[in-house]
């Protein structure tokens, strides 16, 4: 059997040149240059978004660690506070245990008195 020769239609080349047209693809008008100037300032500015990253992350950490120390700072004084007050009271709870201690050794003392006179 012999073979046909194929037929190429205006149509198809058409459509296949439309096609071709369509493609994303990089033209000879722009130089080269251009190209790597562009993909060295993406990568640059990749890496200038993780420096930026890494001195957020330092900087986060720096203030949660004032922070805890603030924390125990604002504490150191409230319990400085509790203690003088506490202090105060126990000043307070002494004098009083002395003023009844006294007490008791007067009456003590008047009642040995009355013991001797009889």
């Amino acid at each position: 059997m012999p073979r046909r020769p194929t037929v190429v239609h205006e149509d198809d080349d058409i459509n296949e040149r439309r096609r071709m047209a369509d493609r994303w693809h990089v033209g000879k008008e722009i130089p080269i240059v251009l190209v790597a100037a562009v993909l060295l300032q993406t990568a640059g500015g990749i890496w200038w978004m993780a420096q930026l990253s890494a001195k957020i992350d330092n900087a986060v950490s720096s203030i949660s660690e004032f922070k805890v120390e603030r924390y125990t700072r604002e504490d150191a004084r409230r319990d400085r506070e509790l203690m003088e007050q506490k202090l105060t009271a126990y000043s307070k709870s002494d004098a009083d245990i002395e003023r009844r201690i006294n007490t008791i050794e007067s009456r003590v003392d008047r009642v040995e008195q009355r013991a001797d006179r009889k």
